[in-house]
């Protein structure tokens, strides 16, 4: 059992990209595009590398609704000739659901998803995920969602029962949810009987856990000696960053591991209390992957979870200031919380959220900007191509920053914007580690870069190398088909649905890729990129949209301030810059 606290510097997100909400519509007597940017007079579109011919338009351009199906047709015909009917077409597109994945709910609420995978042949995966981690927690409850965790499964006789069998089994809890798995083979070593039934019955045990005061009492010392393990100084920078970004809400004070004075005091009727309040079927989301017969699995989650009575939410107490509604409210797989999105705090109106924090065990000096977005659902091919070009602009500006990251004074930069489901939004973040005593140059390269990509975007050579390089690593993707393992398919979806994503699988995601980025023009991919780096490319300018927090993390001794910081990277932001040279 375990905490997920990964950090923020791992790409957590799904569909490994972020999006904005729509594409821009076509701009009256716009130029007439191919693949990669080109601008021109032709009337012709490049479709994954080949050139179609001309032909007379078919009625699909009259079609009340469109499937990928019929733009690609269209474009390997000829049918669909100009980037401004594409446009128009991607509009009417709903994405297609991944073909072999069955979802489905029983009629107690417990929600579930049946996903046949070849990789490890012979293997299956389990994940039942409780929508309620520690951002659920009371006041006088930090660490009981995780308590809850090593309760429920560690003492489960059921779960018992797969030891020896080569199976692995584990849980863990982050801010939104607790998560309990178990990895088998499809059938069992010594007997060859079905694995699948023993998997889902030390799953539903969770559900009806036994809170002995015994096995309380032991899992509350693996907690006590797990929290003096996880306090490294990894630990505490996360605790930081998080703590920075998340100041006007609760996750800053809800931490998995919790508050150790509260776990040594908790009695087995408390802690039951909150597994009754939380652990519901109609909270609940069952994952089953692997070599399975969908039909039959169907049929075991519905006899195995069926019983299981559904139960209203918990109220929380007046005094406890839980903020409603929240994303919760919306979507049970996000925390309970509300966010100050990008925008709110504004240069002029609003003094900058910069924190420092300084340790004599940091090694390096790092600075973190930090950009809250709320989370969009990629649902429709015009969502999935506004995705696209957010990457796009990612992809360049990383690639540029990477020229820098020679080690002076620049040793590490990385530049992201992922959909974060346990932190109920989507970050923006700029992580730079640089030489202690030169940190502010450091800054203001980085930043030149973000003006620089702001103020004259991308060429018209880097846009034809990055849609390049996508297209080949999706077509990758595509020919692995479904030899992806059982872990990264599971948490691929999961992400998916927690952000309320269309899940396709390998294929329909190369056919959606090679689409959108059909027509694509560098002015399109620039009206992006001038928004997605602004609240870095234009820091302190009155007026402008601050970054939702700056954290600087130094050694002790290292002479910096929050003014300085601010100072620092207003001005970096006022420098003159001009059009970048090709670095792709």
């Amino acid at each position: 059992a375990g905490m997920a606290f990964a950090g923020l510097l791992a790409p957590i997100g799904a569909g490994q990209w972020c999006r904005r909400p729509i594409v821009a519509p076509p701009r009256a007597g716009a130029a007439r595009v191919r693949l990669g940017g080109g601008s021109g007079r032709s009337s012709r579109l490049v479709h994954g590398g080949t050139r179609v011919a001309r032909a007379a338009m078919a009625p699909i351009d009259k079609k009340a609704s469109v499937t990928m199906e019929d733009l690609s047709r269209g474009l390997e015909t000829g049918e669909i000739q100009d980037a401004e009917t594409l446009a128009e077409l991607i509009g009417k597109v709903t994405l297609p659901k991944h073909p072999r994945a069955r979802f489905g709910e029983l009629p107690n609420g417990l929600a579930y998803c049946i996903l046949p995978n070849a990789a490890p042949a012979g293997r299956f995966e389990c994940h039942l995920e409780v929508c309620a981690g520690s951002a659920d927690e009371l006041l006088a409850q930090q660490g009981m969602a995780h308590m809850c965790e090593h309760v429920s499964y560690m003492g489960s006789k059921k779960r018992e029962r797969l030891f020896g069998t080569s199976s692995q089994t584990n849980a863990q809890t982050d801010f939104h949810h607790t998560v309990y798995w178990a990895s088998c083979p499809k059938l069992r070593p010594s007997s060859g009987a079905p694995m699948l039934p023993l998997a889902l019955d030390a799953l539903c045990d969770v559900m009806e856990a036994k809170f002995e005061p015994s096995r309380v009492e032991k899992e509350r010392s693996a907690i006590l000696s797990e929290a003096a393990m996880v306090n490294t100084i990894d630990y505490r920078v996360e605790v930081q960053l998080l703590s920075a970004l998340h100041a006007e809400n609760r996750l800053k004070t809800r931490f998995p591991i919790g508050l150790v004075e509260q776990i040594k005091s908790w009695t087995n009727t408390e802690v039951k209390a909150y597994h009754a309040a939380h652990y519901r079927p109609n909270n609940a989301h069952l994952y089953v992957i692997g070599d399975v017969d969908v039909d039959e699995a169907e049929a075991l989650v519905a006899k195995t979870f069926g019983h299981l009575e559904k139960r209203g939410p918990p109220v929380y107490p007046a005094e406890e200031s839980m903020v409603l509604p929240n994303l919760k409210t919306e979507n049970r797989f996000l925390p309970p919380v509300v966010h100050e999105w990008l925008g709110t705090r504004r240069h002029g109106q609003h003094e900058p959220r910069v924190h420092i924090f300084q340790h004599e065990l940091m090694q390096s000096f790092s600075t973190h900007i930090f950009a809250k977005i709320p989370v969009e659902p990629i649902v429709t091919l015009a969502d999935y191509r506004a995705a696209m070009i957010k990457r796009i602009v990612v992809v360049a500006l990383q690639i540029r920053l990477n020229v820098h990251a020679r080690g002076k004074p620049i040793v590490m930069v990385e530049f992201s914007h992922l959909d974060s489901p346990r932190e109920g939004c989507a970050v923006c973040a700029l992580d730079l580690v640089v030489d202690s005593d030169d940190w502010a140059n450091g800054l203001h390269i980085a930043v030149r870069e973000f003006k620089r990509m702001t103020e004259h975007g991308i060429s018209e050579m880097e846009l034809r190398r990055c849609l390049s390089a996508l297209l080949s690593d999706s077509e990758q993707l595509a020919a692995q088909g479904d030899r992806m393992t059982n872990q990264d398919q599971l948490q691929f979806l999961m992400d998916n649905v927690a952000c309320e994503h269309t899940f396709m699988d390998a294929m329909q995601t190369h056919e959606a890729t090679r689409i959108v980025t059909a027509g694509l023009t560098v002015e399109e991919v620039n009206e992006v990129a001038s928004e997605v780096c602004r609240h870095i490319a234009r820091f302190g300018i009155e007026g402008e949209a601050q970054p939702s927090s700056v954290v600087a993390c130094a050694p002790s001794g290292v002479e910096v301030t929050a003014e300085a910081v601010v100072k620092a990277l207003t001005e970096a932001a006022a420098q003159s810059v001009d059009a970048s040279d090709e670095v792709i």
